[in-house]
């Protein structure tokens, strides 16, 4: 057996991730040669040696679509000869993470098949709309045997570009394009997973992999995982998303792959926002069982406080801080530190220090510009400021929850600083945590528009500081307190940056939009920059009173769009009934009763329930008048339609049999 391989790896980041010569240095054994396409970018310094030794033969393109890529190194010469000489050809790509088994023992199963082409994973045929896509192997690893290698339907499908003008649009179109072509050309195909028992029929089948992640690697035994299962945005249509959030420690702990592989990658090419999603980047710290503060790191908290009726409230907390971590203390008022410094070494054993900043950023410029000498010393590093409402901007209930809520999910007990620590320390990519996102007293806003006012400049912060992450306008930030826990190097570019104070306006009314507020929710960026990932904290109070919180929010939401699309509802139906001869509703079920109703109330009585006349003698109803379709008078009458969508459709079918088209549904469609 004499097999090549054709790698396509994705290089627009600039660089070979460790999970990519993971991939290579595996298949290379089951290999006699690889050509590797190194497409849509050039490679940084240095990065093309770490996968140079694996390859025969290696291309630079800038086209980023797959099999245009392919099509244009397939049809050189070279690669053409080495073609017609071997027995397979695997073509794929870097879109994937693994292998959680050897390639060879992949190789070895699929031998036993006699198909024409296989891949690792099929997706069963499916609705996309309106359309239904046949059953394909989905492409990120598929072989080609020596039929069709051999074949002049090979080289019209990669070379000459016959039935490849509408599948390169996506990556699904390249998947069903490759099998579909080949498979109506006569070829079997087959799949290395064994997933069919999870197609129930059509119109319910789903992406497995996408949806059931935990289930196909544990059970079915998939060999390696598709990126997208991490990187697209998650839809709670079709379930929790708990498959997700299970599978990183699954592949670390039971499988033995290093997830530090993944994470790399991840926080690399991916929106934080979209891993915190996806991944349950969300922390309940324990206040009971205590994990000891590592005993060769250098830990403090910094606590900026403005407010001098605030400052008694922060001590309670202050002095729950474990004796081996430093406090420091800075404020623009020096009766705040002399009254913090007095009190504070009354009661703790702690190193404090106290420290005069400027009233200019107030808690922004003294932790990013007053203090970065003072971090640079530190490996852990806990922020928090006072927060009030004041200046007539909203009840002082409104300041009061937010400082609280800050304060006690940073310091809410000596065991729970200690347990956030150990968070810190066990976790290597764990860069930094936040409070959870306020959603009281308008607060709410920040979940769909997070950035609020502070977009564009904070594009602009992220040239000044060299950040090189993805971020949009679309996915929202989650941090917005600038109260944190974090690994210090985790904010590096931040402590290292030429940010001045004087890059800060003078502290009047905080406007939404200054730099405040930008580097508020800037830093979870940074930290991934710096390769670390972000997450929310809480104690276990927080965790159920947000909880809570998010219950009422959301049903309030849904309570004022159901009255919003009932209102809108009952109005298209008046307007409708207003000037009919007659009313007739289609159906004497469930459904026409419903429908009864509703016309009732609003001022309109039915003439009668319609029945198609084939069902008319098996009618079984309670419901009066109910008449036959070929009696009813619809000549300026209005029928409404009152039935599951099924046969919905059929009932129409029927009314423009007979000529009539101006039927509509009980309830218009939900946008």
């Amino acid at each position: 057996m004499k097999r090549a391989g054709l790698f396509v790896v994705d290089t627009r980041c600039g660089v070979i991730g460790n999970y990519i010569t993971v991939i290579i240095e595996d298949i290379r054994n089951s290999l006699d040669s690889v050509i590797i396409l190194l497409t849509g970018g050039e490679l940084c310094d240095g990065e093309e040696k770490k996968i140079e030794r694996y390859a025969d033969s290696i291309f630079f393109l800038p086209e980023v679509n797959p099999l245009l890529a392919i099509r244009e190194v397939i049809i050189k010469d070279e690669i053409k000869s080495l073609i017609k000489n071997i027995d397979e050809l695997v073509i794929f790509d870097d879109s994937f993470y693994g292998p959680f088994i050897p390639f060879a023992k992949i190789f070895e199963e699929m031998e036993k098949s006699d198909s024409d082409f296989w891949g690792i994973t099929k997706r069963a045929e499916y609705f996309e709309e309106e359309r239904l896509i046949k059953e394909y192997l989905q492409r990120y690893f598929i072989v080609f045997r020596k039929k069709i290698l051999s074949s002049d339907f090979f080289w019209a499908f990669f070379a000459r570009n016959i039935g490849v003008k509408k599948i390169v649009a996506n990556n699904s179109d390249f998947d069903y394009g490759i099998t579909w072509f080949f498979s109506e050309n006569g070829f079997s195909y087959n799949a290395y997973v064994k997933d069919d028992d999870l197609n129930i029929e059509t119109a319910f089948n789903y992406n497995h992999i996408k949806y059931s992640p935990f289930l196909i690697l544990s059970k079915y035994k998939i060999p390696v995982l598709p990126k997208y299962c991490f990187s697209e945005n998650k839809d709670l249509k079709r379930g929790n998303g708990e498959e997700t959030m299970n599978i990183l420690s699954y592949i670390q702990e039971t499988i033995g792959y290093d997830v530090d592989n993944i994470w790399e990658d991840l926080l690399r090419k991916v929106n934080i926002s979209i891993l915190k999603d996806n991944l349950g980047l969300n922390y309940v710290v324990s206040d009971m069982k205590v994990h000891e503060l590592p005993i060769n790191k250098r830990i403090i908290v910094i606590a900026h406080l403005y407010y001098e009726d605030l400052v008694e409230g922060c001590l309670k907390y202050l002095m729950q801080v474990p004796d081996s971590i430093d406090i420091l203390i800075t404020s623009s008022k020096k009766i705040i530190l002399d009254t913090v410094q007095e009190r504070l070494g009354q009661v703790i054993n702690n190193k404090i220090e106290t420290k005069i900043v400027q009233n200019r950023g107030r808690d922004v410029g003294a932790i990013f510009v007053e203090c970065r000498d003072v971090i640079r010393k530190y490996d852990y590093l806990c922020f928090v400021h006072d927060k009030k409402t004041s200046g007539g901007r909203g009840l002082v209930t409104t300041g009061r929850s937010f400082h609280d809520m800050v304060w006690q999910t940073m310091l809410s007990s000596g065991n729970y600083i200690k347990n956030t620590i150990h968070l810190l320390e066990e976790n290597k990519r764990l860069g930094l945590l936040s409070p959870p996102i306020p959603i009281h007293s308008g607060y709410e806003i920040l979940l769909p528009n997070g950035w609020t006012l502070n977009y564009e400049k904070a594009r602009e912060w992220e040239k000044r500081l060299g950040l090189n992450v993805p971020f949009d306008d679309y996915n929202q930030p989650f941090a917005f307190s600038t109260c944190f826990w974090c690994k210090t190097d985790a904010l590096k570019k931040i402590w290292e940056s030429d940010i001045n104070i004087s890059d800060f306006k003078e502290m009047g009314q905080r406007m939404d939009g200054e730099l405040n507020h930008v580097l508020e929710r800037l830093i979870i960026y940074v930290a991934q920059d710096a390769g670390y990932y972000s997450a929310l904290v809480e104690n276990s109070f927080y965790a159920s009173l947000m909880q809570q919180n998010l219950y009422i929010y959301l049903r309030e939401r849904l309570i004022e769009r159901e009255e919003k699309y009932k209102k809108k509802n009952n109005n298209r139906l008046k307007r409708y009934l207003k000037d009919k001869s007659k009313i007739y509703i289609y159906g004497a079920g469930i459904e026409g009763e419903k429908a009864e109703t509703v016309i009732r109330n609003l001022g309109f009585l039915i003439d009668a329930y319609i029945v198609t006349d084939c069902y008319f003698d098996k009618c079984v109803s309670n419901l009066s008048p109910i008449i036959k379709l070929s009696d009813a008078e619809l000549k300026n009458a209005g029928v409404i339609i009152a039935m599951n969508k099924p046969n919905e459709a059929e009932a129409r079918a029927n009314l423009r049999k007979i000529g009539y088209n101006e039927a509509i549904p009980l309830f218009m469609k939900r946008g």
